[in-house]
Parts: structure tokens; C-alpha cells; sequence
């Protein structure tokens, strides 16, 4: 009976001291995200007309189809594109002031868009038989660091369809470079898809 309740003491003495250093650690991780966020808010606007912009060169929508993907990207070939996926709202007003959050927070968006509407738009190119500007385009998208699984497919896809493998093997490396979740997504299909070449 005594050395059980030994046991039974050490263990919520053990549970104690793991339980304090736990709340200890998540304190201290609450108290560094408050006072980071109260520094990003007041943090002054800064210049962010020197931001990594990313341009819709004209000639890459052909402009020969009339789809509704095709005339979203159009539109947003006039807009600013930013890939801000690797920063929080928190390092953005850090960096430029929380007065441009909003206006940095719609140039992602486009960005967003751009990414979601690339495949779409060069599926319908290729089918219609423009494979070179379908490729054209997400090739586009992939020098952006675009790290969708889509883009990254699709355009693998055409290089293999048009027995290209060494362009398809030279985008699996370039997507095993990507710093994001979904790179290992990418990488693992794009290997897949690679493998199942004659």
C-alpha cells in the first residue's frame, strides 16, 4: 500500500512541475505575440512603392478565348500582385505601418486570385490547342513562387504530354525548394507523375 501511494504522489508532483513549466511556456509566448502585435500597431506607414511587384507581362494572356478566367486575368494584369504568403498581418504592419495593411492585404489577394485562375485559364489554352502560352503561363506563375499544387501539376503535365521530362524533373527540383506546407504535397505528385513516364 505504501509504495503505491509513493508512486501516486511522485506522479502529481511530476504533473505539477510539467503542467507550471507548460503554463510558464505559453505565458511567455502570449506575452512575446502581445507585444509584437502592440508594436506592428504602432509602427508608422512606411514606403512599399519598393515591394517585389509581380507584372502580368500583356503578351501572356492571349486574349483569344473569352472566358470568364481569361478576362479576370486581363483585369488583374492592370492591378498589383503581391505573394505575401510567408508573412503574418503582424510582420506586415511591422515592416510597413499598419496604415498599409489593408492596401498590402488587396495586392495578396490578387495575387490569390492570379494563382487560383492560372490553371484554369491554361487548361482552356491547352485544350484549345495553345499549349506553348498555357505553358507560358504557369511557368509565369512558378517563377512568382506560386506554390500551388495545380500550376505546378498542370505544367508538369504538359511537359510529360509533350515528352519533356527533363523540364518536368527540372520542376520537381525547383519544388523541392519550396519553404510551405503544401511543397511536399507538390513534390510527392510531381514524382509520381514523373515515375509513370515510359
Amino acid at each position: 500500500m505504501f509504495p503505491l501511494f509513493t508512486i501516486f504522489l511522485t506522479f502529481i508532483v511530476v504533473l505539477n512541475i510539467t503542467l507550471h513549466r507548460q503554463r510558464r511556456t505559453q505565458e511567455a509566448a502570449d506575452k512575446e505575440f502581445w507585444d509584437k502585435e502592440l508594436a506592428a500597431n504602432n509602427t508608422r506607414r512606411q514606403d512599399i512603392e519598393h515591394l517585389d511587384y509581380i507584372t502580368i507581362p500583356e503578351g501572356l494572356i492571349p486574349q483569344t478565348l473569352g472566358t470568364d478566367s481569361e478576362k479576370e486575368l486581363a483585369a488583374l494584369s492592370a492591378e498589383k500582385l503581391l505573394n505575401l504568403t510567408d508573412q503574418s498581418n503582424t510582420d506586415l504592419k511591422l515592416k510597413y505601418g499598419v496604415a498599409n495593411l489593408e492596401t498590402l492585404s488587396r495586392y495578396e489577394d490578387n495575387f490569390t486570385r492570379y494563382v487560383a485562375l492560372v490553371p484554369i485559364y491554361a487548361a482552356e489554352l491547352a485544350d484549345s490547342g495553345d499549349r506553348d502560352s498555357a505553358k507560358a503561363l504557369l511557368e509565369h506563375a512558378v517563377l512568382n513562387r506560386a506554390d500551388s499544387c495545380q500550376v505546378y501539376t498542370r505544367l508538369a503535365g504538359l511537359y510529360c504530354e509533350d515528352g519533356q521530362i527533363s523540364r518536368a524533373k527540372e520542376l520537381l527540383t525547383r519544388a523541392k525548394a519550396l519553404d510551405s506546407i503544401s511543397g511536399r504535397i507538390i513534390t510527392d505528385k510531381l514524382q509520381q507523375l514523373i515515375d509513370a513516364q515510359p
